[in-house]
C-alpha cells in the first residue's frame, strides 16, 4: 500500500511540472502578444492626436512604450512578463512530490527494522 501511494504521489507530481511549465509559457506569450498590439495600436493612434515630441517622450526608438511602472529602468513588454511570471502556476510543489515520492520508495524508513 505505502509503494502504490508513493507512485500516485510520483505521478501527481509529475502532472503537476507536467501542466505548470506550458501553462506559465503560454500566459506569457498571449500577454506579450497583447501587450504588442496595444503598444503598435496606441503608437498609430498617439502619432493621429499628439505632438511629435510628445510621443518620442513615451515610446522609445524601437516603439517600444516606455512605461514600466514601478520600475522605470523597464519597458511596458518587460512588466508585463514580470507580472505574468509572478502569477503563474509554480513549478516547486511538483519538483516537491516527485522528489518525496523517490525518497519513499527507493529508501527504507528508519523506524521500520
Amino acid at each position: 500500500m505505502n509503494k502504490i501511494s508513493q507512485i500516485i504521489l510520483l505521478l501527481f507530481g509529475l502532472l503537476w511540472v507536467v501542466y505548470a511549465i506550458p501553462v506559465r509559457s503560454a500566459n506569457e506569450t498571449g500577454a506579450v502578444s497583447n501587450a504588442m498590439q496595444l503598444e503598435h495600436d496606441l503608437r498609430i493612434w498617439a502619432n493621429q492626436h499628439a505632438d511629435e515630441d510628445a510621443v518620442d517622450e513615451i515610446f522609445g526608438p524601437d516603439n517600444k512604450l516606455l512605461l514600466g511602472g514601478e520600475f522605470r529602468n523597464r519597458d511596458f513588454q518587460q512588466m508585463i512578463r514580470a507580472t505574468v511570471a509572478r502569477s503563474s502556476i509554480p513549478a516547486w510543489p511538483g519538483w516537491l512530490a516527485i522528489i518525496s515520492a523517490l525518497i519513499g520508495l527507493f529508501f527504507k524508513p528508519v523506524w521500520k527494522k
